[in-house]
């Protein structure tokens, strides 16, 4: 932390969890996105040196706000969120490639282990609780990547009726990767914390060694239910 506040770093971040390590610290919990944040600093920047958004900076731009709200469906957005994603259309910002590319074109391996992820669905109804799972032999035999299971975890939160709490555990080589997401009221940072992991309220991670997928399972999902009952 020294280091960072010796030397001069703009820190810019709409995270809660930021721990301010900047010399400048441009924290805004309220953007939907640090894509957000920027606008206003490139508008200030353009009243003193001149135009610097083109239409590729502002499609780079749009992509950060539509990649951290989920295409505005998540609660990260907000008006102001789509006014600014409006004013970058309107600057140039190609709103249907970013559409095509990121939200609706997927390779066949994301589109096999989301396949995978489906078939192994599981659920508490009475507190919006979804999970499924990885296996490391269902990542060797799709060649999926880490973002096809982010991507299939974030479907899963918004597309599953009822859930408000979305679990992914997933086997490694030497551990069990668990992915959480919330939608609303659980706060999933905290059961991560409670393992040696972090995130934000809404998404959070940790891995467990030692212990196979099963007895993981069993541990996290007891951990929740009693959180959500208490």
């Amino acid at each position: 932390t020294e280091m960072f506040y010796k030397t001069n770093i703009l820190n810019i971040d709409h995270h809660s969890s930021n721990a301010y390590f900047g010399k400048i610290n441009w924290v805004d919990e309220n953007a939907s996105s640090v894509c957000e944040i920027l606008v206003s600093l490139i508008e200030a920047l353009e009243s003193e040196h001149g135009k610097i958004i083109d239409e590729e900076i502002a499609t780079f731009l749009l992509l950060g706000i539509m990649t951290d709200t989920n295409l505005f469906q998540n609660p990260a957005t907000t008006s102001k969120s789509l006014t600014v994603a409006a004013q970058l259309i309107a600057a140039g910002g190609d709103r249907d490639l970013i559409a095509k590319k990121v939200f609706q074109t997927h390779s066949y391996s994301t589109l096999k282990i989301w396949g995978r992820i489906l078939s192994k669905l599981d659920s508490y109804p009475a507190i919006g609780l979804v999970w499924s799972e990885v296996k490391k032999s269902d990542l060797d035999m799709t060649g999926a990547d880490e973002a096809a299971l982010t991507s299939a975890l974030n479907n899963l939160l918004y597309s599953t009726e009822g859930a408000k709490i979305v679990i992914l555990f997933c086997e490694l080589n030497d551990s069990i990767k668990v992915s959480l997401r919330s939608i609303e009221g659980f706060d999933v940072a905290v059961i991560a914390r409670e393992f040696g992991g972090g995130g934000q309220e809404k998404t959070a991670s940790f891995s467990m060694n030692g212990l196979s997928l099963e007895e993981v399972k069993r541990i996290v999902l007891k951990k929740i239910r009693l959180a959500q009952n208490s």
